[in-house]
């Protein structure tokens, strides 16, 4: 007697869509935050390399890159938006294409964990930096919101270690 049996495979994409992934929001996110051509030049080649080897960690000087834009240019809610979307993203994607080996696939349920912390810390950060760039205009002011990012991110940290402490002693570590 014979039984018929199915191997179903669940939906993945390949390793090299991630890699794709990150030159893609990096290479993109360097032409629209950067004013200077060679600055765009060197963002855009560090993506490339960035997708190509992981390890070399070259995704870091497109994010540099990124923040230089930044800098050369007005304080501007969106762009500010912006810049903190593509560095994350940016670094989120450099961080899983360090674990995937270039012919692997990686499936749509192992990749969620890591979309839904992308979305969680957008919306804070994208609230964080709302809130920051509004005073931005008043200049007394910017004191006081830097003493408030101060103290924000000292209970996030400490939320954090509480939360690290507590998964310790659980798993007996």
């Amino acid at each position: 007697m014979t039984a018929a049996h199915r191997l179903v495979a669940p939906p993945a994409a390949p390793a090299w869509a991630v890699r794709g992934a990150l030159a893609a929001v990096l290479s993109l996110g360097v032409v629209a935050l950067t004013p200077v051509t060679l600055w765009q030049v060197v963002g855009v080649v560090a993506a490339l390399v960035a997708a190509v080897f992981p390890a070399m960690r070259t995704a870091y000087v497109g994010i540099a890159v990124v923040a230089i834009g930044v800098i050369q240019q007005d304080p501007e809610p969106g762009r500010t938006a912006l810049a903190l979307a593509v560095v994350h993203a940016v670094h989120v994607l450099s961080a899983v294409t360090l674990l995937l080996p270039a012919r692997t696939r990686i499936t749509v349920r192992a990749i969620l964990p890591v979309v839904w912390r992308f979305l969680a810390v957008q919306a804070i950060a994208q609230a964080a930096g709302l809130v920051a760039s509004l005073p931005a205009r008043d200049r007394a002011s910017l004191p006081v919101v830097v003493l408030a990012g101060a103290a924000a991110l000292a209970g996030v940290v400490a939320l954090f270690a509480a939360g690290s402490r507590g998964r310790r002693r659980e798993s007996g570590g």
